[in-house]
């Protein structure tokens, strides 16, 4: 149904993707909302990530088609514990489980090199990104009070963890 590819800055950085990172509507709840992304700037960081030790950066496809990414970062080889971040950027595609599946996928991975803890954060207000973590097994394990401000309005931030 879905693949995670790893992403390549010359082969998978197009319009589509830039369209994706500057839309208000895919990063509403992240930090992406306040930074302006160019070709340059989302290439630089694919190279990047795609040199690191500590992270790892996939392309979420169905049938062949880019509709998001999900990221494993922060990897601790001695804890044995990263973190996942993760959107769906083309937007018919929003709402219909890949995101759950492609989560799947990454703690399926995760596992099998040697990973026992994952942790997402998210805003409170994220139903969405709240209902794909608990599909997946994850629990709450922590508030960070009124640690966001978004539509001039302070909410709390939520962190998920699950041992694999």
């Amino acid at each position: 149904m879905i693949k995670l590819k790893k992403l390549s800055e010359n082969k998978h950085i197009g319009s589509s993707y830039l369209n994706w990172m500057n839309s208000y509507e895919v990063h509403k709840y992240t930090e992406q909302k306040y930074e302006k992304h160019t070709k340059s700037k989302i290439k630089k960081f694919v190279k990047t990530v795609n040199k690191s030790k500590n992270n790892m950066l996939y392309g979420i496809f169905v049938k062949n088609i880019h509709i998001g990414n999900i990221k494993l970062g922060n990897i601790n080889k001695i804890h044995k514990t990263a973190d996942i971040s993760y959107f769906i950027g083309e937007e018919k595609y929003m709402g219909k489980g890949y995101t759950t599946i492609a989560i799947k996928q990454i703690l399926a991975y995760s596992k099998k090199i040697g990973l026992r803890k994952i942790i997402a954060g998210c805003y409170s207000i994220n139903k969405g990104s709240i209902k794909v973590l608990r599909k997946n097994g994850f629990k709450r394990e922590g508030v960070l009070k009124k640690q966001i401000l978004f539509k001039k309005k302070r909410y709390d931030q939520y962190l998920f963890g699950k041992l694999i």
